[in-house]
């Protein structure tokens, strides 16, 4: 097998040569269009929204401020997910947009 791709290219010089050459310039266009960065972002684009209601249990939190804030922040565009927790006065939600969103 070794000696066949040996004489294939030994007789076919200028077809390896191109081939050789194509691959160099598709490497070298794949290297300068990738984005390479010394510390890439990993994180979701996300936005976080806390509120405060001092004095209101957590479940009064969740019925007045957690649930109408989500219900508000479903209906943008390219949401993936919403989370909450909601606490004794204090409301956190998380919303994950899509990769491509400009916040």
């Amino acid at each position: 097998m070794l000696i066949k791709i040996v004489d294939f290219s030994l007789r076919y010089k200028v077809l390896v040569l191109a081939g050789f050459a194509l691959v160099v310039f598709l490497g070298v266009r794949a290297w300068r269009q990738v984005p390479v960065d010394a510390f890439p972002d990993v994180t979701p684009v996300q936005v976080v929204i806390f509120t405060e209601s001092p004095g209101l249990a957590p479940e009064d939190v969740e019925k007045l401020l957690t649930i109408p804030i989500e219900t508000a922040m479903a209906g943008l565009p390219d949401v993936d997910q919403i989370r909450s927790l909601s606490l004794f006065s204090l409301s956190y939600i998380t919303i994950d947009f899509a990769d491509n969103v400009n916040i």
